[in-house]
């Protein structure tokens, strides 16, 4: 599966080896030799200070590498028309700081196995990317199902943390980030594999935390 390969400017990051200083040697005078530096530094040895943040990803090259890696998982040839509807989707009703966050989630995703990718809800495995998304874009990712014969879960992921239900038979209980926040009663699981109790019983805790609530995004 192709992954996304991004191009450094050898000028910017000085790729060559940096040209050392010429000297010029300065006449021997009782048995000590002095060196005196005739040349300027070379300007691709300067330092170039780095901000630490990572390049924006364009979004075209992050459609076109998630293209291609669902074709090879596919083993078919590439939809022409992916690239433009993943563009498409990217670009439809984001505000502007959106796009760059979703176009790295968008390249993530492209980097994952067949199996991961192919699955279900793949986002949740491009984590420090999904957040990044659904902070910049105010945005929720649902998720849920079966755990065992006897169990199973409902979820969401926003930009105040991951809510998560499990219930069994008899008991609900609710998680924020992985702690327990509330127990709920509970009627069991759906035939689609989702608690019949419903994830608003676990958010009373976060009433204060949330002041406006997110749009949800599967």
């Amino acid at each position: 599966m192709r992954g996304i390969v991004l191009g450094l400017s050898c000028a910017a990051f000085a790729c060559g080896p940096a040209a050392a200083p010429s000297t010029t040697d300065a006449e021997t005078t009782t048995g000590a030799t002095l060196a005196a530096s005739t040349d300027e530094p070379s300007p691709t040895s300067t330092a170039i200070a780095s901000t630490g943040e990572p390049d924006p990803v364009e979004p075209e090259a992050a459609c076109t590498a998630l293209c291609d890696a669902k074709a090879a998982c596919w083993q078919q040839p590439v939809d022409p028309a992916c690239v433009q509807s993943c563009l498409f989707l990217l670009q439809t009703g984001h505000d502007p700081e959106c796009l760059p966050a979703d176009a790295a989630l968008t390249a993530c995703l492209a980097t994952l196995s067949c199996e991961i990718l192919l699955g279900d809800n793949p986002s949740r495995a491009c984590d420090p990317e999904l957040r990044a998304m659904l902070t910049a874009c105010r945005l929720c990712n649902i998720s849920g199902g079966p755990v065992d014969a006897n169990s199973c879960y409902s979820d969401e992921l926003c930009p105040d943390g991951l809510l998560r239900i499990d219930c069994d038979n008899n008991t609900c209980i609710c998680t924020l980030e992985g702690a327990v926040t509330r127990i709920c009663p509970s009627t069991g699981c759906g035939l689609e594999g989702f608690p019949n109790t419903p994830l608003t019983c676990c958010r009373d805790p976060l009433a204060v935390a949330r002041q406006e609530p997110a749009t949800a995004r599967p």
